[in-house]
């Protein structure tokens, strides 16, 4: 029970630090040491989640299902994530970020740029992987694990903060205000997209 909770901790700690990195490259304030940014918890929980879900339904597709089908999966996965964590952090709604609908607007609104860094950050994530395999099969297992943790907040870091800034170059095609809106909504502000989206106001 202890280590569970101090698992648990350990990445909700991740994910947080990650989502500040996103906020900050968002706003342009990675220069700003006065510009303070705060994930809450319920954001990085969300995350927690999200990743166990798609985690489960990997391991099932892998097992369980011929493998071009856990292969359509990892590329689907590898299309939507960076969308669904835009739309997690800054807008803090899992629901919105669940929703197909948002994942083709921003697609729309970004392009090429989007599916560039896409893949970018899938060819990372399996670097990383790979290295943290290499380093359990040669390393003790403590050692091993400490520097898994390390190189996976490294990937998170990395991460979030080129979705950041990639949200930062696009704040024009996203009608994105110059400070931080306290709605909370990083898509449909405007009422014509609104309209166009099919969803409250």
């Amino acid at each position: 029970v202890i280590a569970t909770g101090l698992g648990l901790a350990w990445w909700m700690l991740a994910f947080k630090l990650a989502s500040e990195a996103l906020t900050r490259a968002a706003a342009g304030r990675d220069e700003d040491s006065g510009y303070e940014v705060f994930a809450a918890d319920g954001v990085a929980l969300r995350q927690v989640l999200l990743a166990l879900l798609l985690f489960v339904i990997g391991s099932g597709a892998a097992k369980f299902t011929p493998p071009a089908v856990f292969i359509a999966y990892c590329v689907l996965v590898a299309a939507m994530l960076p969308a669904t964590v835009m739309l997690i952090v800054m807008e803090d709604s899992i629901l919105r970020a669940l929703d197909p609908r948002m994942w083709y607007e921003l697609l729309r609104r970004i392009g090429g740029e989007y599916l560039m860094l896409a893949v970018q950050l899938a060819a990372l994530a399996v670097g990383v992987v790979l290295l943290i395999r290499g380093l359990a099969a040669t390393l003790p297992g403590t050692l091993a694990e400490a520097l898994a943790h390390g190189l996976f907040l490294y990937l998170l870091l990395v991460a979030y903060h080129g979705l950041g800034d990639l949200l930062h170059r696009r704040r024009a095609a996203l009608e994105l205000p110059d400070e931080t809106p306290t709605s909370r909504r990083l898509l449909a502000e405007t009422p014509a997209a609104t309209a166009a989206l099919h969803l409250p106001g």
